[in-house]
């Protein structure tokens, strides 16, 4: 068991609230980037975390013996549980059972020696961006002029995009790497993939160990995420606000 110390706020927790994915039971507490202390722990779990300040993501657990699990994909599980169906999240003061993408994707990106290009829709932010990383910004709307531009296009929006000129952005064997939960059906056709070879591919949460490996990484190049604090009994201003886009970059709700 957490007691909550911590906990992030997403459009993935919008979503959750608006019951987009037609995956949420009510009543709902959503909440799960949660750092919390553990208070207490179920049977045959060392005594010795108790007092330990751990993190909780998307995932809260895993069936733990099929060929993904033993393979170190617990991610991609398919009896896996997630921390904000069917169970309390990190808007509450305890969890039982264990937003801001792009601004971390940038630094990133740079850490890794990646020449980085930003797209946005509002040029207010390029000198933020960067700060971030960014080489250059470029405005959403420019998209189409970018052909033949891109190795890696990685989308962290979840509303629909001209998958067409995203495509078109990518040289040979580029790949647009969806993180956005888009609703929509992306639309892309044979000839945006086979002459030129390249690919769309998406990703959750990652597994434990990669996760582990990501964090240390952060810790070398001092990648740090740039939050707003709220108290807890902010929530409601704070879903407001990110509803509205009313955020740099990320909300964290402090017990």
């Amino acid at each position: 068991m957490l007691e909550v110390m911590h906990c992030g706020l997403c459009h993935s927790d919008l979503s959750m609230i608006g019951n987009h994915w037609v995956v949420s039971r009510y009543p709902l507490v959503p909440g799960h980037e949660v750092i919390g202390r553990v208070t207490a722990v179920g049977e045959g779990v060392d005594p010795g975390l108790i007092g330990d300040v751990r993190g909780l993501g998307w995932i809260s657990g895993s069936c733990n013996h099929c060929s993904l699990c033993l393979g170190g994909d617990q991610n991609l599980c398919t009896s896996l549980e997630a921390t904000i169906v069917g169970r309390q999240g990190g808007f509450a003061s305890h969890v039982v059972g264990i937003g801001g993408l792009g601004h971390i994707a940038l630094q990133f990106a740079r850490a890794w020696g990646c020449e980085v290009t930003a797209i946005t829709t509002n040029l207010a932010k390029a000198e933020q961006a960067r700060r971030f990383g960014a080489h250059h910004v470029e405005e959403l709307e420019m998209l189409p002029d970018l052909q033949s531009r891109f190795d890696l296009v990685i989308n962290t929006v979840n509303h629909p995009l001209d998958w067409s000129a995203v495509m078109a952005s990518l040289r040979p064997r580029g790949r647009l790497h969806q993180l956005g939960a888009v609703l929509e059906p992306i639309q892309v056709g044979a000839f945006d993939l086979i002459p030129a070879r390249r690919s769309i591919t998406g990703s959750p949460t990652s597994s434990p160990a990669s996760l582990q490996k990501m964090v240390e990484f952060c810790v070398r190049h001092n990648i740090r995420p740039l939050v707003e604090h709220l108290p807890m009994d902010q929530v409601n201003v704070a879903i407001q606000r990110l509803a509205k886009g009313d955020v740099r970059y990320r909300f964290v709700l402090d017990a």
